[in-house]
């Protein structure tokens, strides 16, 4: 209970009293955060049977879906996205890029990608409260997901740097902790088979491109940061939501 509550204060913009941080007690925080997804989910959940009620707009509903789920966890992960937008896109060497990552201004990569992803999200959240009868499950089970991924990637990939809270979390951190995470994983993916084949095959495919993209900044900064967890939420539930729409057409 105190890892999630901590979990929650951190990970979220939810109010809670914080208690003490102890030795090693980060890696029980992360295994908490996807926790803190599912409770991203039910409160889109709970927005969108409210907004149904209303009658509005389905494009407004899904401004509005949208607009929930990033206040939630107080926009934190949009940070980490457009920090690695900027590193990973630049033509720059490894050292050029870990220096871009560190720079706490916004550059031109970052703008575009933010805004690309913002278009691709509320387009594919319109779909979603179009037919939310068989996509509440994909809206409840990605921030799981998502989180699930970063957790576990922070525990099975080297880190960029050995001080800040990445290390914290990281610092440890034992076989059970990467076993929960991955269970977390499966069952989260799994159980999107309740909401269809066109769900499951969404997470599935979020889960093939959030590990790729985390390949590929461990590759060109010689390890993983907060920046780089932040992104693989953002990027598996824009890539799921997106999936899901599409397949909408096809299944």
């Amino acid at each position: 209970m105190k890892s999630f509550i901590n979990a929650l204060g951190i990970f979220s913009k939810i109010k809670v009293k914080y208690t003490d941080w102890g030795e090693n007690e980060g890696p029980g925080m992360m295994v908490c955060f996807p926790l803190v997804g599912l409770i991203c989910g039910l409160a889109d959940i709970a927005a969108a049977f409210l907004l149904d009620l209303t009658g509005i707009d389905q494009g407004i509903k899904g401004m509005i879906m949208l607009f929930i789920l990033f206040t939630v966890c107080g926009f934190l992960h949009m940070d980490g996205f457009m920090d690695c937008a900027d590193a990973l896109l630049s033509s720059r060497d490894m050292e050029g890029k870990k220096r871009i990552l560190k720079d706490s201004n916004v550059g031109a990569f970052a703008v575009i990608s933010a805004g690309l992803l913002l278009i691709s999200d509320y387009a594919a959240m319109s779909v979603i409260t179009s037919s939310f009868d068989s996509a509440f499950i994909l809206l409840l089970l990605a921030p799981v997901a998502s989180r699930s991924m970063g957790a576990l990637f922070l525990f099975v990939f080297p880190e960029l740097e050995t001080s800040g809270l990445l290390h914290y979390f990281r610092s440890g951190f034992q076989n059970k902790h990467i076993a929960i995470s991955a269970v977390y994983i499966v069952a989260s993916i799994g159980l999107g088979i309740l909401g269809g084949m066109r769900t499951f095959i969404a997470l599935t495919a979020a889960a093939v491109v959030t590990l790729m993209f985390t390949i590929k900044a461990n590759k060109e900064l010689g390890g993983i940061n907060g920046d780089v967890i932040g992104a693989c939420v953002i990027i598996f539930e824009a890539v799921s939501y997106l999936a899901n729409a599409v397949l909408g057409g096809i299944i």
